[in-house]
């Protein structure tokens, strides 16, 4: 040792790497490559013999037992098991990797934790090894981890499970299994086991795998399979094929164990290779439709201290848009820029008409769907006659979870003032039907057997209330797990109307006697309002209110909570009573949920009707929101954040433009939204005096009628005139015609001597009366019916007109200024309480009664001639944010060009770029650097930066728009004006004529503005890209002391008249 020498190869002695090289002992190991050394034992004597051996040191044992867990949660607000495994999508990374490693895991890999047995990342689970033998001899079977990253059919495992065996020539059949946990992987409801698995036998091409699995009652049964050696397959087995191993009888559910092994002479010595054990198929999130929350956890537990390290970890989440390119409520442009809030999409401001006349007929058959959807989802959840719409979608954008509410992202809502948070469980209206509009299906079943009837109720007109007569019919929801209370808080509504205030009656209840499962109970006892509870299923607690119920021909609004150890009780919104019970829980029984009844005889059925039932579990309503949804309920409140969806207003709006639509395309798909539609205003236009009244407030809890609004019936009688027009329907006509006798015989202002009065929408809805008079005395071109007009239409049009201008200017009732344009000064109960500041300022309209006045002007126009209103009006919609400076209105002008600071390529630095290089970006002006040399600006948005940058895309975009701005050289202009200047904003596009300057309506964009009203002047600063314009050549040549003539004129050539000629 020591002296002998050896040499080593790498190819097994086909090349050898070094020869000659000292021989050394085990505390001096000679080094060979990459970390592998070599030493050598001797035995008793100095020199090698037969018996000492040499061993290979490849470093210290390795074992990586953790992993990292990302999950991926599917959860929806009020899920009682909202992190349990069927609910958990897991892909699991394991600590081997050394430094950072890059991991980009698609949402395939994401797999559901309830239906794995074992992949050994995702799930692990206990492994154990069997054999059978004829006699004792050596025999090893080893389960251990195979550390290797493969993608097997298409999927990525980083660990597979290794079962090596070494056996004696007695053993007749071995194997292995692995536990099954019956908590996280249940096999009920699947058909079919299976796995993936690489043999790896020396001299054999084929195996027969026997696949065992212990049920229920510790019976095996088995499937015999024939496996390719030497490649990734996958065995499944169908559980119903199974047979057992002894006695015969039925595979019980849940099983236990799932063994792989050799039945009959296997292989003295050799390898299989397993992963993705699992009952049926991945479920993926990739088809998930909700996503709860991304967690990263460790779950090994007695594990040595250790660190993960994550960074940059990102979600590119895009949710479905299911309606793209509707357009959304916010203005996209203010004169300050790009408004970054999106909005929902309100109902009544998508019109199908402006994408079919610009021949996007994909876009208006979106359109068409979006109010066929929200008309079918109001009808699915409320009920009655077809014919309104959930007037609001809040699209794909995160930006409206703060508006609307996280459990109305992605769907039709109502926007509302008061959010539920997801935690209505029931929410029943009885509009005819039994169907639980808070979308989580409980929708109820009536017992006995029969038909409910339903009576006049107050949520809504029409018999809305369900009857109760006494005698315990009632409806119900099975099973009632779903409305346990527990300690939580929760509130109870109830409207009911009692047939008597005599004794107990049961409102609401999860109480059942004969079985001794009482959970709780909400009940009239006399002229108060109780709660019943039990905290053991037997016992019976109870919390009284005080009397308040005053007669039986009333509905009452009855509203019970609990806020900790606290119940309230609440009539028409004022408070009636409570109690304290603490904090006992309420037993969890598994009595059915029974409306108006109980099982047993306490509290007693209930006798009366009942509108409205809804139970929230995890929220106490506050007094304060209980009296407004009492208000609102009854129409004496908007029930919406956002005033138009809550009102008539977004109905009838709605109606109107998919009418107008219909006019004009004749699109079949628009006609059974409308015709419902017109059975809707058929059933509930309602005489009131000599005309007719419409509901106006509308909420969750249904419609009501109120004070009449002009500018709603207005809308009702347009969309009605279109339908008429282009089909001849009678009930479009009927209504549209008594519609405008209303409006002109018993609606006009008596105060202002005309038009018409509302506080909330003035020059909007008398641009509506206008339009629906227009239309009635001068028809539409492209009309196939002929409206049934009176020759007051046509007189009434002339007297709004003539009203109209009269009052133009700035004094009210104005609804043009003096320029004839519909913005005025408006007071502060012109405004609505939610009005956004880019909608309405205190000193100017909206856009939109601009948009509709010039409707009116298109009737004024066809129907007398005159167009110079019409005119006035759209070229202000087209021109409003262009300002034009002619030569006297300029005191000073000074132009120069920005020539310097030119750059023709850019780079961005992003992120933690000194630690990764890739973490850059470049754009380059190829043709530019090659003209002029490089000529770089830099952008260092790194880690430390005041602002940090993480995406590339974004960067990239940054780069390229940057060098767009950077590479252009700049004309700028700096000039005084007047204080007309003062009314220009930053953004605004300025003409400036100047003939001095060879301006003429040159447009330039302003960026800089300042104001000294001490000396009357404005100063602005406005750029434009350099562009110069082409000049144009004859194509003769020149000679030595003549240029090249100017031949031909073009619109980019200001300067064509001022051509001269050199020879």
């Amino acid at each position: 040792m020591g002296q002998a020498t050896f040499r080593w190869s790498r190819d097994g002695g086909l090349t050898w790497e070094a020869g000659g090289v000292v021989t050394g002992d085990r505390d001096h190991p000679v080094d060979l490559f990459g970390g592998l050394a070599v030493s050598w034992e001797s035995g008793g004597a100095p020199d090698f013999v037969a018996g000492d051996y040499w061993t290979f040191w490849a470093g210290p044992p390795q074992e990586h037992p953790r992993r990292l867990l990302v999950v991926l949660n599917d959860a929806t607000p009020g899920d009682p098991d909202p992190f349990g495994p069927a609910h958990q999508y897991v892909h699991a990374i394991p600590d081997r990797f050394e430094g950072f490693n890059s991991f980009e895991i698609p949402f395939s890999q994401f797999w559901r934790r309830d239906n794995l047995i074992d992949d050994g990342d995702r799930v692990r689970a206990t492994w154990g090894t069997w054999y059978a033998a004829s006699q004792q001899g050596d025999v090893a079977i080893w389960v251990t981890d195979r550390e290797e990253t493969e993608v097997i059919f298409g999927d990525t495992y980083y660990t597979q499970r290794q079962v090596t065996w070494d056996l004696s020539p007695y053993v007749t059949a071995f194997g292995v299994w692995v536990g099954i946990d019956p908590n996280l992987c249940q096999s009920n409801g699947h058909t079919e086991v299976n796995f993936l698995v690489k043999p790896l036998v020396e001299g054999a091409s084929s195996l027969t795998l026997r696949v065992k699995v212990k049920d229920a009652k510790g019976t095996y049964f088995y499937q015999d399979q024939n496996v390719a050696v030497g490649t990734w397959q996958r065995v499944t087995v169908n559980l119903a094929e199974m047979l057992p191993l002894s006695e015969s009888q039925p595979l019980t559910h849940p099983l236990q164990v799932l063994d792989i092994g050799i039945a009959s002479t296997p292989p003295s010595n050799g390898t299989l290779l397993l992963t993705d054990l699992k009952f049926g198929d991945h479920q993926t999130f990739e088809g998930a439709a909700h996503l709860r929350l991304l967690e990263f956890k460790c779950e090994q537990q007695h594990l040595p201290e250790h660190e993960w390290w994550l960074d940059d970890v990102t979600l590119p989440l895009m949710s479905e848009d299911p309606y793209p390119l509707a357009p959304r409520l916010a203005i996209s442009l203010t004169p300050y820029g790009q408004n970054p809030w999106r909005g929902p999409t309100l109902v009544h401001y998508v019109q199908p008409l402006g994408p079919y006349l610009a021949g996007a007929l994909d876009i208006s058959q979106t359109y068409v769907k979006l109010h066929r959807d929200a008309q079918e989802e109001y009808h699915r959840r409320f009920g009655g006659v077809k014919g309104p719409v959930l007037p609001v979608h809040t699209r794909n954008d995160l930006e409206n979870i703060a508006l609307c509410g996280e459990e109305n992202f992605g769907r039709f809502c109502w926007w509302p003032k008061y959010r539920d948070f997801g935690q209505t469980v029931g929410f029943w209206l009885f509009n005819g039907t039994l169907t639980d509009a808070s979308g989580r299906g409980h929708n109820l079943t009536y017992e006995p057997e029969g038909t409910p009837s339903y009576t006049a109720g107050l949520c809504q007109p029409g018999d809305t209330a369900l009857v109760f007569d006494g005698n315990g019919g009632h409806p119900c929801f099975s099973p009632g797990t779903g409305f346990l209370l527990g300690n939580q808080d929760f509130t109870l509504e109830v409207v009911a109307k009692f047939a008597n205030l005599t004794g107990t009656m049961t409102l609401v209840s999860l109480w059942e006697e004969t079985a001794q499962q009482r959970s709780w109970a909400f009940y009239r006892e006399g002229p108060a309002l109780a709660l019943a509870y039990s905290t053991t299923g037997q016992d019976r607690h109870t919390v009284l209110g005080s009397p308040c119920l005053e007669n039986t021909e009333s509905f009452y609004h009855l509203v019970v909570t609990r806020a900790g150890g606290r119940i309230s009780f609440y009539v028409n919104g004022q408070g009636a009573g409570g109690g304290e019970v603490g904090s006992v829980a309420f037993y969890p029984g598994s009595a059915v949920l029974r409306l108006g009844r109980a099982e047993g005889s306490f509290p007693g059925n209930f006798a009366g009707a009942l509108d409205l039932v809804a139970i929230r579990i995890g929220r106490a309503l506050p007094a304060e929101e209980v009296a407004a949804r009492w208000r609102i309920l009854r129409g004496w409140e908007n029930g919406s954040a956002y005033p138009e969806v809550g009102s008539g207003l977004g109905q009838y709006w709605a109606f109107m433009r998919l009418a107008q639509y219909y006019f004009v395309s004749g699109d079949p798909e628009a006609w059974p939204v409308l015709e419902s539609w017109l059975t809707w205003i058929d059933t509930h236009g309602a005489p009131e005096g000599n005309g007719w009244k419409f509901p106006v407030w509308f909420s969750e809890y249904g419609f009501s009628y109120g004070d009449y609004d002009p500018g709603q019936t207005s809308a009702i009688a347009l969309g009605c005139q279109y339908i008429y027009l282009r089909n001849g329907h009678g009930t479009a006509a009927l209504w549209a015609r008594r519609i405008l006798d209303d409006l002109r015989l018993c609606r006009q202002s008596q105060k202002f001597g005309g038009g018409y009065k509302s506080d909330r929408h003035y020059a909007w809805l008398n641009a509506l009366v206008i339009q629906a008079f227009g239309v009635a005395a001068f028809g539409l071109p492209g009309q196939a019916y002929v409206f049934p007009a009176l020759p007051e239409d046509a007189a009434h049009f002339d007297a709004l007109m003539n009203w109209l201008f009269q009052h133009a200017g700035e004094a009210k009732p104005n609804l043009l200024n003096a320029d004839l344009i519909p913005f005025m000064y408006l007071e502060d109960d012109d405004q609505w309480e939610y009005a956004p500041h880019y909608l309405a300022m205190s000193a100017m309209g909206s856009l939109e009664a601009v948009v509709l006045m010039l409707g009116a002007a298109l009737a004024y126009g066809r129907g007398r001639g005159d167009w110079t209103w019409f005119d006035r009006l759209w070229q202000f919609i087209l021109q409003d944010n262009r300002a034009v400076l002619e030569p006297w209105q300029l005191k000073r002008l000074a132009v120069a060009y920005q020539m310097a600071g030119l750059k023709n390529v850019v780079r961005v630095y992003f992120a933690d770029y000194d630690q990764n290089n890739t973490r850059f970006c470049e754009v380059r002006d190829e043709q530019a650097v090659a003209a002029w040399g490089v000529a770089a600006a830099d952008l260092d948005l790194r880690y430390g930066s005041p602002v940090i940058l993480e995406s590339p895309e974004v960067a990239e975009l940054l780069a390229a728009r940057l060098l767009k701005r950077l590479s252009t050289p700049w004309e700028l202009v700096t000039l005084e004006t007047w204080l007309e200047g003062a009314r220009l904003e930053i953004g605004d596009t300025l003409a400036v004529t100047s003939p001095f300057h060879g301006f003429r309506e040159e447009e330039f964009t302003v960026f800089g503005k300042a104001v000294d009203l001490a000396r009357r002047r404005v100063t602005l600063e406005a750029a434009r890209p350099l562009g110069p314009p082409p000049a144009w050549a004859s194509d003769s040549a020149g000679g030595n002391s003549e240029a090249f003539a100017i031949t031909q004129d073009h619109p980019r050539d200001p300067d064509w008249e001022y051509r001269s000629y050199a020879g």
